[in-house]
């Protein structure tokens, strides 16, 4: 009884691990990406400003993610990362 009790708890905190590992790691991902990517690939614009077009893109992302747990893990990820303003989806990682 106490080994299967712990090797589930080393299982627990390693699966624990891995996922902070993995969101940390999306986070330089999208740090990095929006390094690259400054000012050349997001034009602002009133249209892509616009929050209407913001939650049309949060909706077209989750659609095509299947996943409100993936969509919400991405989004806390860019949060967290500072990349995202609260404002607008469409400006992610814009400075």
């Amino acid at each position: 009884f106490l080994v299967s009790t712990v090797g589930k708890m080393v299982v627990l905190l390693v699966c624990w691990y891995l996922f902070l590992v993995s969101m940390d790691l999306m986070g330089s991902s999208f740090k990095l990406l929006a390094d690259r990517t400054k000012g050349g690939a997001v034009v602002q614009t009133d249209v892509i400003g616009s929050p209407v077009v913001g939650i049309l893109t949060g909706l077209l992302v989750t659609v095509l993610v299947q996943s409100s747990s993936s969509s919400t893990s991405i989004t806390i990820t860019l949060v967290g990362s500072r990349c995202e303003r609260s404002r607008t989806i469409s400006n992610i990682c814009a400075v």
